[in-house]
């Protein structure tokens, strides 16, 4: 979230509002192809709501490496 901060999507909308729209997107595909595990979705989700950070803000990966 503090990464996409001051970034606007297409529309003019905060870019957070992207994120999670792709994160729920993932999710639902999830839930619709492999009913896996909690944790699975989980992170199947985390991975929607990062999937710009390294190619759209000053965020790299060495970073997502430790959180």
């Amino acid at each position: 979230l503090e990464a996409h901060a001051d970034q606007l999507d297409k529309a003019g909308a905060p870019y957070f509002c992207h994120a999670e729209t792709v994160s729920r997107l993932v999710g639902e595909m999830i839930n619709g192809w492999h009913q896996g595990t909690y944790e699975f979705q989980m992170k199947a989700r985390i991975v929607g709501f990062l999937h710009d950070i390294i190619e759209d803000t000053n965020t790299t990966a060495e970073d997502l490496k430790q959180l």
